[in-house]
């Protein structure tokens, strides 16, 4: 994969999410901002993870304005996931066998 693709960093910080490697999936996550040409956005993602660990990068991409831009459904995830606390996926229940995994979660 190309690592100046902005999917790739976006696809890899759902992979990490999904994981539970939250620090990883923020550092995708502000990869992609900065391939986007975003700097100050980028160190605004990296600020908020490192100030508030998930549940704080969570608040602050939902709540603050200097957040860089995400798509709408994106941040109603992020949003719904941070005024709630919810119990990390796990495929190997089989009760997820049919649902969509939940992203920023």
């Amino acid at each position: 994969m190309d690592g100046y693709f902005i999917n790739t960093h976006g696809a890899l910080s759902i992979v990490y999410q999904l994981q539970g490697n939250y620090a990883a999936s923020v550092e995708a996550h502000a990869k992609m901002v900065e391939i986007a040409g975003d700097q100050e956005g980028a160190r605004f993602v990296r600020e908020s993870f490192a100030a508030g660990g998930w549940q704080g990068f969570l608040r602050e991409m939902t709540r603050n304005s200097r957040a860089p831009e995400v798509r709408p459904l994106v941040k109603a995830a992020m949003y719904r996931n941070s005024v709630r606390r919810i119990k990390r996926w796990r495929p190997s229940t089989g009760c997820m066998k049919n649902a969509e995994p939940d992203f920023y979660g």
